[in-house]
C-alpha cells in the first residue's frame, strides 16, 4: 500500500507539471476534435479501470497529429496509465518471477525531486521573461512538490545479519583442515562399478569408466582391487538385479549407480540391511535416509548454487537478481540459490527466466528498470521542450546478479550491462558459464565470478596436473567431459580414504573435483575453487 502511495505521489508531481504545460499551450483547433475524442476515450477508461484497453487505445493513437497540448494530455495519460497498475503494461515472452520487489524508493524520489526542480525552474524563468528568479521564490514554488513526495517515503531496510559467522564456523573451517589422498588402507580388494554403458547416459559412463581405470594405473599400491564393471542398460527397474549380480564378486566397495532414479531405488532396497560400502554417483531426493555405509557423490550444479549463495553472501552481498534459463534445470538450481541465500539472511529480489530466443537486451533493461530511467527522461523533455543531457540509471535495490546459463547465454550479459551503465555491478554464478575447451574465446566473461573443480581453475597441483596429462593423451577427447573424468577418479579414490573422512568430521579431503568432506546424512559434499574472469582467462582467487 505505502509503496503504491509512492507511485501516486510521484505521479501527481509529474502531471501537475503536465497540466501546466497544458494550460500554458494554445487552445486547439476544430480540427483536432478527433484527438482530443480519443484521449477522452483513454481517460474514461482509466477511471473505468479498463487499462488493457486504455493501453491498446493510447497505442492506435498517430503521436504526430497531436499538438503540444494533446502531447502532454498524451504523456501524462501513459503515465497515469503505469503508475495505476503496472502489471498491465505489456510483458515479453519471458516468464517473470516476482518474489520481492524492492525498488529503492528514496533514491527514485531523489531523481524525481530532480527532475520537477529543473522543470519548475525553467517554468518560473518563462513566466518572468527569463530574467533570474529570486532564490527564495523558486524554492517556494518546488517545496510544496517537493514534500508531498518525499513525506511518505522511507527506505527499504534489511534486518542486521547475524548468520556470518554460524556459515564461516560451520562451512570454512571444515575447508580448512586439508588432507591428501592416502593409498595405506590395503581392505579394498575388490570393486563393483555399476554404469549405464548403454541407454541416454553411455557417454558420461564411458567418461567415468576411462577415468576410474586412469586413476587405477595410477594406484601406487603393488596390489590393486580387481575391478568389475556391470552395465545397468539404464533401467532403474532392474538395478536391483545389476546389484545382486556384483555381490556374485563379493566387492568391499560398490560405485554407482549414475542416475537418480536407480540411486533411488538402490538406497530403499538396502535400508536397514547389512551390504558392501556403496558409493552412489547421484543423490537420492527420497525421504528413506542413506545408512551409514551408504555414500552419495555428484557434481550436480545445485551444489555450485548452494556454494554460490553462501560465499557471495558472506562477501557483504546481500540483496539478489536472479537471471536463469527457462528449463528445469535452470530452475532447480535457482531454487536452490535462492533458498539458500535467504536461509544465510539474504533477499531474492527477483527471479527472472530466460527463453532461448530473448531478446537479452530488452529483458535486462526492463529489469534493470532503465526503462523507467528513461521515460523520465522523456518525461522532463516534454514539459521543458527541449532536449536534455541524460544518462540512464539502473535501480539501486539488488547489488549483485546471479547466473545461472550457458556460456553462450552468460557471453552477452555483461556487455549488455556495460552499454547501461551497470558494467561495475558483481555478476556471480556457476561453472556452467566456462566451457574448458572453448577457453580461447571468453573476454566477454571478464568480470564474472564463478566456481568450479580445482583441475580447471587451479594449475599448481603437480599431481593433478600430471593426472591431467595422463588423461590428455590416453583418451583426446576427454576434455569434453574433463569434470566427468575428475569424478571418476575420486570416486576409485574415495574407496582408500572414506575410513578416514567417516572418523573425523573436521577435515576435507583434497580431491579433483574439490575438497571432499562427508555430511551428517553421508553426502559427500565438495569445497569448490572460486575464480573470475580476467582478460578473457579465469584467475584463481
Amino acid at each position: 500500500m505505502k509503496n503504491n502511495l509512492i507511485y501516486v505521489l510521484i505521479y501527481i508531481g509529474l502531471n501537475g507539471l503536465c497540466l501546466q504545460a497544458v494550460a500554458q499551450t494554445d487552445s486547439t483547433s476544430s480540427g483536432a476534435e478527433i484527438q482530443w475524442s480519443e484521449l477522452n476515450n483513454v481517460q474514461k477508461l482509466i477511471d473505468d479501470n479498463k487499462l488493457a484497453s486504455a493501453i491498446d487505445t493510447l497505442d492506435s493513437i498517430n503521436t504526430k497529429n497531436l499538438n503540444s497540448k494533446q502531447l502532454a494530455k498524451y504523456q501524462m495519460l501513459k503515465s497515469e496509465i503505469y503508475f495505476s497498475n503496472q502489471d498491465a503494461a505489456p510483458k515479453d515472452s519471458d516468464e517473470v518471477v516476482k518474489d520481492e520487489e524492492i525498488y529503492d524508493f528514496e533514491d527514485a524520489a531523489r531523481n524525481t525531486d530532480d527532475l520537477i526542480k529543473k522543470a519548475i525552474e525553467q517554468q518560473y524563468k518563462e513566466q518572468t521573461q527569463n530574467s533570474p528568479p529570486a532564490p527564495n521564490a523558486v524554492s517556494e514554488n518546488i517545496k510544496p512538490i517537493i514534500e508531498s513526495i518525499q513525506k511518505p517515503i522511507t527506505a527499504t531496510t534489511q534486518k542486521p545479519v547475524e548468520s556470518v559467522k554460524s556459515i564461516e564456523s560451520t562451512e570454512t573451517a571444515i575447508i580448512r583442515k586439508i588432507i591428501q589422498q592416502d593409498f595405506s588402507n590395503t581392505n579394498v580388494r575388490s570393486i563393483a562399478v555399476l554404469l549405464p554403458f548403454s541407454g541416454a547416459l553411455a557417454t558420461p559412463a564411458k567418461a567415468i569408466k576411462q577415468a576410474i581405470i586412469t586413476a587405477y594405473y595410477q594406484d601406487p599400491n603393488q596390489i590393486k582391487p580387481e575391478i568389475n564393471f556391470i552395465d545397468t542398460q539404464n533401467k532403474p527397474e532392474l538395478i536391483v538385479q545389476f546389484y545382486n549380480e556384483a555381490l556374485k564378486n563379493n566387492p568391499d566397495v560398490i560405485i554407482g549407480p549414475l542416475d537418480k532414479a536407480s540411486v533411488e531405488s538402490l538406497n530403499k532396497y538396502l535400508a536397514n540391511t547389512s551390504h558392501p560400502t556403496v558409493i552412489a554417483l547421484n543423490y537420492t531426493s527420497s525421504n528413506t535416509l542413506p545408512d551409514n555405509n551408504f555414500f552419495q557423490f555428484g557434481i550436480s550444479a545445485e551444489d555450485e548454487a548452494e556454494q554460490a549463495a553462501k560465499k557471495i553472501f558472506h562477501d557483504g552481498y546481500h540483496n539478489s537478481l536472479v537471471l536463469a534459463d527457462n528449463t528445469a534445470w535452470g530452475e532447480r538450481v535457482s531454487n536452490v540459490y535462492r533458498s539458500q541465500f535467504q536461509k544465510a539472511g539474504g533477499k531474492v529480489l527477483r527471479v527472472v527466466r530466460i527463453n532461448n530466443n530473448s531478446n537479452l537486451k530488452n529483458l535486462i533493461s526492463k529489469v534493470i528498470d532503465i526503462e523507467q530511467s528513461q521515460n523520465r527522461k522523456n518525461t522532463l523533455e516534454l514539459v521543458l521542450n527541449k532536449k536534455v543531457a541524460f544518462s540512464p540509471r539502473r535501480r539501486q535495490d539488488f547489488d549483485h546478479i546471479f547466473l545461472v546459463t550457458s556460456n553462450v547465454i552468460a557471453k552477452q550479459v555483461k556487455p549488455i550491462l556495460k552499454f547501461y551503465y551497470a558494467d561495475n555491478l558483481k555478476v556471480v554464478s556457476t561453472s556452467s558459464i566456462y566451457d574448458a575447451k572453448l577457453n580461447n574465446n571468453i573476454a566477454d566473461l571478464d568480470g564474472i565470478l564463478f566456481c568450479d573443480i580445482p583441475w580447471i581453475i587451479q594449475n599448481n597441483n603437480s599431481a593433478q596436473n600430471t593426472m591431467l596429462a595422463t588423461i590428455h593423451h590416453t583418451w583426446p577427447d576427454s576434455m569434453n567431459n574433463i569434470r566427468l573424468y575428475a569424478m571418476g577418479i575420486d570416486a576409485y579414490n574415495l574407496t582408500y580414504s572414506l575410513g578416514k573422512l567417516k572418523n573425523s568430521g573436521n577435515t576435507a579431503l583434497a580431491s579433483n573435483t574439490g575438497n571432499l568432506y562427508l555430511s551428517n546424512s553421508n553426502k559427500i559434499q565438495r569445497g569448490l575453487a572460486w575464480a573470475v574472469i580476467q582478460n578473457g582467462q579465469p584467475k584463481s582467487l
